[in-house]
């Protein structure tokens, strides 16, 4: 009875032991998808800034841009 506890124990206590050790270290499942997971963010492209520009269309077919429409009434009302 001795004989086979004492058989037991050390056929259980290595595998125990290095089932806790390995348990502490990511599976490769997990670390594939960490792996895939920072390949993503690294292939990934910074969206560009949206922004809107306003453009004036006189009525003789002339585009101006915003800035240039305000310097120009600007100008107009000090003469």
């Amino acid at each position: 009875m001795k004989s086979a506890l004492a058989i037991t124990l050390w056929v259980l206590m290595p595998v125990g032991v290095i089932t806790f050790i390995a348990s502490h270290y990511p599976s490769m499942i997990e670390r594939r998808a960490m792996a895939n997971k920072a390949h993503g963010q690294a292939g990934q492209l910074q969206p560009k800034p949206v922004g809107t520009e306003l453009e004036i269309i006189l009525p003789n077919g002339q585009r101006l841009k915003a800035q240039e429409f305000s310097s120009d009434a600007q100008a107009s009302k000090l003469e």
